[in-house]
């Protein structure tokens, strides 16, 4: 049985309404990536990219 809400923090969210995958790269520069998916070493990042979101944060410290 899936929860109505998920309480994190003290706050309450709604429940998604499907699954929902984050992948964070700590200290990656986005050209990295650029150059693996063009080399083709890396063709899961480059489906993800293709199908999903591909989406840069801003850091903050203390990471």
């Amino acid at each position: 049985m899936t929860p109505e809400t998920l309480e994190v923090n003290a706050r309450s969210y709604r429940w998604m309404a499907r699954p929902i995958v984050v992948v964070c790269v700590d200290g990656c520069e986005p050209a990295y990536l650029d150059a693996a998916i063009a080399a083709g070493v890396a063709p899961y990042i480059a489906r993800m990219r293709k199908d999903g979101a591909d989406l840069l944060a801003d850091c903050v410290v203390p990471s």
